[in-house]
């Protein structure tokens, strides 16, 4: 559970730059 875990971390820390690329980009 715990590789899941830090897998599914490091999956959300990737996207949430991406959104927040995104997210400045587009305001």
């Amino acid at each position: 559970m715990t590789r899941a875990i830090e897998s599914l971390k490091e999956k959300w820390l990737d996207l949430y730059r991406d959104e927040d690329r995104v997210g400045h980009r587009v305001e």
